[in-house]
């Protein structure tokens, strides 16, 4: 990856330093900015393999009940996909990231490149197919609640052999974020590959799906939204369980770390036999489209500086509780700035 990518202006902004910066005496202190985040993003490196796509959201008062036709108060057309939003948000806390998503041959593909250099994300592995772009609708309600419809386009055609060329940034990487609108054999490919390199690696299972030992073998952080976590869970549970049933349950398929998002009431960690909870920050929720995925970037990130998993989840929830205050994905993604360095969670 070259060592460009970034802007100074961004890479500024996400180390928490003001661009502005006096110019007496002359460039010394913009000399000392530029080698200070250029040493932290050099030691801090993030690969990310998931989706990309663009989005249309409508606003509504409440959630559609099956049937119901609604009107919307807002429409609003928005790039993201998981991955392509991990890869900002962890760009814009100061890591140097790769993703590695596919795109159409088209304008949407387009826009998400622009997107990717305006940000700092390194995606030269992006992969061009000729199916179209990954496009979703999404709907939000007035409490922030939404429901997301995706069709997969592009992405379907990520294959393994995408994930092998690919596979530099996986190794040079500190943490490995995949998620899982991308075929599960590439996403499987891509853990596959960070452990034997001894990269680590953090899955985020949305969307939810049936998860194999092969899968799970290589995963030392499983990151699922409450919803995802019962799903996966599947007959290991009950009809009404707790998180801790759940959290007992997931663990008990897989040796690694589980970090459960609970919405307004936190996380749940289980690590190591012993579980421990993170809570949220209470604020004025607009939107929660976007909260996962702040989520993730912000825990990769804190794994890649060194954090244990318990402050790196106090900062996904920091950074989340910024972003759901917000309408929409990419406007919302704070930089450290805006909600401090990884390295104040310690």
């Amino acid at each position: 990856m070259p060592t460009d990518t970034i802007p100074l202006s961004r890479a500024a902004g996400a180390m928490g330093f003001s661009v502005g910066v006096p110019s007496s005496p002359p460039g010394v202190i913009r000399n000392c900015l530029f080698t200070v985040v250029l040493v932290h993003i050099v030691f801090m490196r993030i690969a990310v393999v998931g989706g990309y796509g663009v989005a249309t959201t409508y606003r509504v008062t409440d959630l559609p009940t099956p049937g119901a036709t609604l009107i919307a108060s807002e429409r609003r057309l928005d790039l993201g996909g998981k991955g392509s939003n991990q890869a900002v948000g962890a760009a814009r806390l100061g890591a140097r990231v790769a993703l590695l998503t596919a795109t159409g041959d088209d304008e949407d593909g387009e826009a998400g490149r622009r997107l990717w250099v305006h940000e700092g994300v390194f995606a030269e592995h992006v992969v061009r197919s000729a199916a179209g772009t990954m496009a979703g609708a999404i709907v939000v309600a007035d409490s922030g609640e939404n429901q997301i419809v995706l069709h997969q386009g592009a992405l379907s055609d990520l294959t393994a052999e995408d994930v092998g060329r690919f596979g530099g940034e996986i190794e040079a990487a500190d943490v490995l974020l995949v998620s899982l609108e991308v075929p599960l054999a590439a996403a499987s490919a891509a853990l596959r590959r960070a452990r034997a390199a001894g990269t680590r690696t953090v899955l985020n299972p949305a969307p939810a799906t049936t998860l194999s030992m092969e899968v799970l073998a290589s995963v030392d952080v499983l990151t699922p939204n409450w919803t995802e976590a019962r799903a996966i869970a599947g007959a290991r549970i009950g009809l009404d369980p707790t998180p801790d049933e759940v959290a007992a349950a997931l663990h008990s398929m897989f040796g690694g770390a589980l970090v459960i998002t609970l919405g307004p009431d936190g996380a749940l960690i289980l690590e190591d036999g012993s579980i421990t909870r993170v809570r949220a920050e209470q604020v004025d929720v607009v939107d929660t489209t976007g909260a996962g995925d702040a989520f993730n970037a912000a825990v990769a990130v804190g794994l890649a500086v060194g954090l244990p998993l318990e402050a790196a989840a106090r900062y996904g929830c920091k950074v989340s509780a910024f972003v759901v205050q917000r309408p929409g994905v990419v406007p919302a993604l704070p930089f450290a700035i805006d909600v401090g360095r990884p390295g104040d969670q310690r």
